[in-house]
C-alpha cells in the first residue's frame, strides 16, 4: 500500500477501493475470530471449580479462586488468540451480546448468593459445590451464546454500544 501524502488529491475511485480493502480486511479478521468449543468448556470448568472451592475445607477459598477467576480465563483467552490470530475483548460487548451477557451475570450472581446463604447462613455443607455446578451449567449455556452474538454483530458491522 502506498503512503498517502498530505494534501494530495485522491479520486473517488481510489477512496472507494481503499474503503473496500478495509472492509475486506475486517471481514477476514472476523471470520478467523471463531471461538472454539474448548474455550467455553474451560471457562465453565474454571468458574465452577472456583465457586465450588468455597466448600472444600475450612470454609475459605482455596487457590482455585484466583486460578479460576483470573489465571485460567487469561490463559484461555491467550490460547484462543494464538489459535485464531484474533483476540476478542469480552469486556466490550456488542449490541446483541448484551442480553445474554446480563442473563449470565444475573444467573451467576443469584446462584452464588443462594449458595453462600445456604452454606454459611444455614450451615448447609457443600452448598457452594452445588452453586459451582450451577455456574458450570450457566457458563456452558451462555458463553457460546454471548460469543455467537458478538461474532454475528461483528460480521454485520455492529460494534460496541
Amino acid at each position: 500500500m502506498e503512503s498517502i501524502e498530505q494534501g494530495a488529491a485522491h479520486t473517488p475511485e481510489e477512496a472507494r477501493r481503499a474503503l473496500e480493502e478495509v472492509s475486506a480486511t475486517r471481514d477476514r479478521l472476523v471470520e478467523r475470530a471463531a471461538i472454539p468449543w474448548w474455550y467455553h468448556a474451560g471457562m465453565a470448568l474454571s468458574l465452577g471449580l472456583a465457586i465450588s472451592s468455597f466448600s472444600m475445607g475450612d470454609d475459605r477459598p482455596s487457590s482455585l479462586v484466583p486460578a479460576g477467576f483470573i489465571l485460567v480465563p487469561i490463559a484461555l483467552s491467550w490460547l484462543v488468540g494464538k489459535k485464531t490470530g484474533v483476540g476478542l475483548d469480552f469486556y466490550r460487548t456488542t449490541p446483541n451480546a448484551v442480553a445474554p451477557g446480563w442473563k449470565w451475570v444475573g444467573g451467576f450472581m443469584l446462584v452464588v448468593i443462594v449458595g453462600a446463604v445456604l452454606q454459611w447462613g444455614f450451615d448447609l455443607a457443600w452448598a457452594m459445590v452445588a452453586a459451582g455446578l450451577a455456574v458450570f451449567g450457566l457458563t456452558l449455556i451462555y458463553s457460546p451464546r454471548i460469543a455467537a452474538a458478538m461474532l454475528e454483530d461483528l460480521r454485520a458491522g455492529r460494534t460496541s454500544r
